[in-house]
């Protein structure tokens, strides 16, 4: 669902997102967008992908169970660092995300974390 306007809501009372790929991709136009009441589960890819500065999204009462990732971002949201992203009474649990090859760029150990940051 590629989500690239102002005032978006979408609210749900235990809705469920299953597919794989990616669940949501935010533009630059995406301001005062609410997503509440989602469980999102079986990204194959990144949940939420942020790719374009200046999105401003906020989750409410959202869910991620048993997403992963298939390079090295995080399995529930990768995000730029122009983007405003809240959480607010979220749960994150991605068991399945694979852990990254020895010496790959990610966190000590080669963990994988469900949220990643990037600067450009």
């Amino acid at each position: 669902i590629n989500v690239n306007a102002e005032d978006v809501i979408v609210k749900c009372d235990a809705c469920v997102i299953d597919a794989p790929g990616t669940h949501f991709t935010f533009g630059p136009l995406a301001k005062n967008v609410l997503i509440k009441g989602v469980t999102l589960t079986g990204a194959t890819e990144t949940s939420l992908v942020f790719r374009n500065d200046g999105a401003d999204v906020s989750f409410e009462d959202c869910y991620w169970v048993n997403n992963e990732s298939n390079s090295m971002h995080g399995a529930v949201a990768d995000m730029n660092m122009t983007s405003s992203v809240k959480f607010y009474r979220c749960e994150m649990s991605d068991k399945r995300v694979s852990p990254r090859a020895p010496g790959a760029p990610g966190q000590p150990g080669g963990m994988v974390t469900s949220l990643t940051l990037r600067s450009g």
